[in-house]
């Protein structure tokens, strides 16, 4: 709905109020996952009185989000609002206070958070809906949805993951063209991995993320997912433009900017792979541990290993590569003792795996100047 202004407006107060109101509605538009209503038709409603309820049935929507900007004394208030229509219920505000002094810089900013927020909030509420039909037969989107919220529960274990996998299969039965739950597929799926890959394991991954793209150009996590397929076959360049497009395609994901910070920490740009894990962490408050691990890696690249270190300890639940650059931090600090004692536990979590494995292992852990050696 188009933001209002709380007072006497001036010219300029309603020209941002309307700009913000276009800005978030082409950052939602990035989103796949939800289906925006136009700008001509949900304008009609401006200054509307008419009931939340009545607008979304004359709409089709199942959510509004709608809100308010006051200015006064060189401050932007901006005053957010997402109402669920079934539920007929308010399930997320924030408000944001800014300095105008860069008032192009506010709108940006404000639009990119709400956009990034409220998808969120709504795949949350679509999630909650869908776990109320355990046992039913769910949609190709509602397996979707369940496999979403496996893979980001937080739990990155391969058991979990598998669950997830089906979950992404079961929409991909629903629905053969369905190009998300294709490239979700792949992401899920690299988590069941064994150590060292093989190479059936790494052709199905490759192979779904390609047939996303084949499906959808446009897909955002697609083009994420194969720059790191690109990245695992040391096509560097080619992965840099995959990651490259993800960004420019859907720039308000916390997950695209999370992952995308990772690859410029293994191609050796540490600063760029700062920049948007951090900006990932804006977007989404309530991240996972792995983002530490990220920040671990970009720390180690750049060689501040007692920052990497530090950035392991706040992961919840160290996994393969976050045991990998912990050890590798302790034994460039000289604290030989300290890093037999990591590798025992990732020994013991990884009975498997050795260090030359790590070493080796250039497709699961491909840096662009080869830092796995310093291991």
């Amino acid at each position: 709905m188009p933001f209002r202004v709380l007072h006497f407006a001036e010219p300029e107060e309603t020209v941002f109020a309307e700009g913000i109101s276009e800005d978030i509605t082409t950052e939602l538009s990035r989103f796949h996952a939800i289906r925006i209503t136009s700008r001509m038709s949900s304008f009609q409603f401006n200054a509307s009185e008419r009931p939340a309820q009545e607008i979304a049935t004359t709409l089709g929507a199942d959510f509004i989000l709608s809100g308010t900007v006051r200015r006064a004394l060189n401050r932007i208030r901006v005053v957010v609002e997402l109402y669920e229509t079934l539920e007929d219920r308010q399930i997320w505000s924030e408000r944001f206070d800014r300095a105008d002094a860069d008032i192009f810089a506010v709108l940006d900013e404000i639009s990119g958070l709400v956009a990034a927020c409220m998808t969120g909030e709504v795949q949350l509420a679509e999630t909650r809906r869908t776990k109320a039909k355990a046992g039913q037969d769910l949609t190709a989107y509602e397996a979707l949805l369940v496999g979403q919220d496996l893979h980001k529960s937080g739990d990155i274990s391969p058991r979990v993951a598998t669950r997830a996998v089906a979950a992404f299969s079961e929409a991909i039965d629903a629905a053969p063209d369905f190009a998300r739950a294709y490239a979700w597929r792949a992401c899920s799926f690299s988590r069941t991995w064994d150590f060292p890959v093989r190479q059936d394991q790494f052709d199905q991954v490759s192979q779904d993320v390609f047939k996303a793209l084949e499906f959808d150009p446009a897909e955002a996590e697609a083009h994420r997912i194969a720059g790191a397929v690109c990245r695992a076959l040391h096509e560097f360049d080619r992965a840099t433009l995959h990651i490259e497009k993800a960004l420019e395609l859907n720039a308000s994901d916390a997950h695209i900017a999370a992952k995308s910070a990772e690859h410029f920490a293994f191609i050796g740009q540490p600063q760029r792979a700062h920049d948007l894990i951090n900006k990932a962490m804006a977007l989404n408050p309530m991240f996972s541990g792995w983002y530490w691990e990220i920040i671990a890696l970009a720390d180690y690249v750049a060689s501040q290993y007692e920052e990497a270190l530090a950035a392991i300890t706040r992961a919840a639940s160290p996994t393969f590569a976050g045991f990998a650059y912990q050890v590798g931090s302790l034994l460039a600090l000289g604290r030989t003792e300290e890093a037999k004692e990591a590798v025992a536990l990732l020994k013991a979590q990884y009975p498997d795996v050795t260090l030359a494995v790590y070493q080796r292992d250039g497709r699961r852990f491909a840096f662009a100047d080869g830092q796995p050696q310093k291991v």
